[in-house]
């Protein structure tokens, strides 16, 4: 568990480091960048369904990043999925309560088709954190639960379709395949809304 924790740890940090860089390089690309390249920021939130090794649930989840041109898009995620008795470690007996947390980081590659269609290719690294109850035995046969908690790494590759309602928001339809130590699929639909590139620092000097 030790081990497990400073993975976590590690991919926390890695995840802090692409935040910062995200922030740094939206300063330096809304100096650089005409209006119109879609260098721009994103925020998403979806819902849909988990299905595979670690059975077949419900999925909530949220994402925001950057896009450094119409192509491509550095995005962090979160993913909610309740699973009930399923765990991201195969064989664990008498589960129940459990709870998997999803954190990714996603590189999209982006093909506009015209100004409303544009379908996108994905691989991403994730963490998968997963909490639940075991179920267990004292020597007189009464039953008895303690916590117990699983941290994953996971590849996901995939791709979607974002469909743009208008030049700021729109919608899209994501698949992910999660490889790990259980293989799953994600079905997620969401909205989007696009900001400008400096939009973290812009919001914050209006604040001040």
């Amino acid at each position: 568990m030790q081990t497990h924790l400073r993975n976590a740890r590690v991919f926390s940090g890695g995840v802090v480091r692409a935040v910062l860089l995200l922030g740094v390089g939206a300063i330096g690309l809304h100096a650089q960048v005409e209006p119109d390249s879609g260098n721009s920021g994103e925020v998403t939130a979806y819902t849909g369904f988990a299905a595979g090794g670690i059975g077949t649930h419900a999925l909530v989840g949220a994402s925001s990043g950057l896009f450094v041109n119409r192509y491509g898009a550095l995005l962090i995620g979160g993913m909610f999925v309740p699973m009930g008795s399923n765990t991201v470690v195969p064989n664990t007996n008498a589960a129940s309560r459990s709870h998997l947390y999803d954190a990714s980081l996603t590189l999209n590659i982006q093909i506009p088709i015209s100004n409303k269609w544009a379908p996108y290719g994905l691989a991403a690294t994730s963490l998968l954190y997963n909490t639940y109850q075991l179920q267990l035995k004292h020597p007189d046969r009464s039953v008895y639960q303690v916590g117990a908690s699983e941290v994953k790494f996971a590849f996901e590759t995939g791709g979607g379709v974002r469909y743009y309602v208008s030049d700021d928001w729109g919608v899209k339809a994501e698949y992910r395949y999660a490889i790990s130590t259980q293989n799953f699929s994600q079905f997620a639909f969401g909205i989007f809304y696009r900001l400008p590139s400096s939009w973290p620092f812009s919001f914050r000097a209006r604040s001040n």
